[in-house]
């Protein structure tokens, strides 16, 4: 019996609304999807809302997600946020730096067609 119960305040622990944040400390609107690149195909490159990331200094930053939009289809790339602009590399792949605590990381090529982000040793 004494598990159930256990098991019930956890659950009911875990039901609870996240607290009001205190006036003022509200975290920033996420900015808008912005339109950073045209790449081969008719594609554009996209950088979304992603997240807030702070750096070993206590410093914070956005790190963006990157969407690849077509007239037919959008494609998320998963696993990926950047805080620099991707480029083109040819007419199937882009590339983009992995960033980790706003500190930028290896660079990544991308597919156009499928989103799949590849690290890229130069």
């Amino acid at each position: 019996m004494t598990r159930i119960v256990m098991a019930a305040m956890l659950l009911a622990a875990c039901a609870r609304e996240k607290p009001p944040a205190p006036a003022g400390t509200s975290e920033p609107a996420a900015p808008a999807d912005t339109m950073v690149l045209s790449a081969p195909g008719g594609r554009t490159i996209w950088l979304t809302a992603g997240r807030t990331a702070t750096d070993s200094s206590g410093a914070s930053c956005r790190e963006r997600g990157i969407e690849i939009r077509s007239s037919d289809d959008t494609v998320r790339v998963p696993l990926l946020y950047t805080g620099d602009i991707p480029t083109v590399v040819n007419d199937s792949t882009i590339e983009a730096r992995l960033w980790l605590h706003c500190v930028a990381g290896d660079p990544h090529r991308v597919n156009l067609r499928t989103g799949q982000p590849v690290r890229h040793k130069p």
